[in-house]
């Protein structure tokens, strides 16, 4: 795996085969290293585990899906690693240590509490659990689909990746969606992102990286790989606007998740509405992608594999228009087949919009669709 750029989070990995770890006798070995690397940290002592019917909402009592069993919701059941000493990277069958399982703490994290007295479930793993849930929840009620594959598959979760660790290989500051490990991670955060698991619209962004490989498997590199995180951002705030209709600025991306020093800079990670303002600088329109992530781009890590985080401003700033004139229910349910349904692998920014307006006219009046077709000229597609 090669480490990842500070301001390319929330990135998607790539399709790459990772050889698949084999199982062994001494695979105890890494939960024995995390538990010596947890009991050498500086802990205050007789930690208590939290009021779970509490945790959330500055102690408001919790709705009570979120620590149901997730077979009664119809959803994926979940399980949340701590990643905070793990070595390295979470690679094979070792993620972290185990420590919550569909909401309840695991074996482990008792254990770490009695005898280390060290709490795991930190609020890291509680803001997972809630947001992992309310993901799920979003996709099934707005689209039906039971998980990332709709096959109700088990989500697992590492917080707090490298944390504690003295050196970092790009995770610290980092979100991302490890599909040959059927893994998210999530980095506590640095320089100028923080708390990636405390924003809905992060963690559903992740979330759809996941839909996205199990449906249209969008190549990662230049157009197709930034309709990739085009649509990431956009069903990301759309999870988020679902559960807060009310909420401000609705089309700013980690705008909770900037330090003070990001917040010199700009006031969100990204600006669907505003492409120019986020973090890192993305073109509005066709007319002003960089001539670097052209046709004759040649995608590599240093180039972000032709701007993927960079060129998705550009159908961003498309369906800010279409929700603002179409609203977000009807925006929704045109884009979600458009995306695990009918783009090809290596679609680019004309498939999307053909393939759109194909979708529209069987969903659609022609005045609505005269609306959506307007949004993709404003910017060129």
């Amino acid at each position: 795996m090669t480490s990842i750029p500070i301001k390319n989070c929330l990135k998607n990995k790539s399709n790459t085969p990772v050889p698949k770890a084999k199982v062994s006798r001494f695979f105890f070995l890494p939960l024995a290293l995390n538990f010596i690397l947890l009991g050498s940290l500086n802990v205050s002592a007789n930690p208590v585990l939290p009021d779970l019917s509490t945790a959330f909402h500055g102690g408001n009592p919790l709705p009570p899906y979120h620590f149901s069993p997730s077979n009664l919701l119809g959803i994926g059941s979940i399980t949340i690693y701590d990643a905070e000493v793990t070595p390295l990277i979470p690679i094979g069958p070792y993620k972290g240590i185990t420590v919550f399982r569909d909401g309840q703490p695991t074996s482990e994290a008792i254990a770490a509490n009695h005898y280390l007295h060290r709490n795991l479930i930190t609020p890291e793993v509680l803001q997972a659990q809630e947001n992992v849930t309310k993901t799920q929840i979003f996709y099934l009620n707005a689209f039906g689909r039971a998980s990332y594959d709709d096959r109700r598959s088990e989500v697992h979760v590492a917080v707090n990746v490298n944390k504690s660790m003295p050196f970092d290989i790009g995770l610290k500051e980092n979100a991302m969606w490890m599909e040959n490990l059927k893994l998210f991670l999530f980095g506590d955060g640095g320089g100028e992102l923080k708390n990636f698991v405390g924003s809905l619209e992060v963690v559903a962004h992740e979330f759809t990286h996941a839909v996205v490989s199990s449906t249209s498997r969008l190549e990662y590199i230049g157009q197709s790989g930034a309709l990739n995180e085009h649509f990431a951002d956009v069903f990301g705030v759309m999870a988020r606007y679902y559960f807060n209709p009310k909420i401000e600025s609705p089309f700013l991306v980690g705008n909770h998740s900037v330090t003070e020093k990001g917040l010199q800079k700009a006031k969100s990670l990204r600006d669907m509405e505003n492409p120019h303002q986020g973090l890192v600088w993305q073109p509005e329109s066709v007319s002003e992608i960089p001539e670097k992530y052209g046709k004759d781009c040649k995608p590599s890590g240093t180039n972000d594999q032709c701007g993927v985080h960079i060129l998705s401003g550009i159908p961003n700033k498309a369906v800010t228009i279409m929700i603002s004139q179409l609203g977000w229910k009807k925006t929704g349910n045109l884009l979600y087949p458009v995306m695990t349904q009918r783009l090809s692998s290596k679609a680019q920014f004309v498939d999307y919009r053909k393939e759109t307006l194909v979708e529209c006219a069987l969903q659609l009046s022609p005045k609505e669709c005269e609306i959506v077709a307007a949004a993709f000229d404003k910017v060129g597609i």
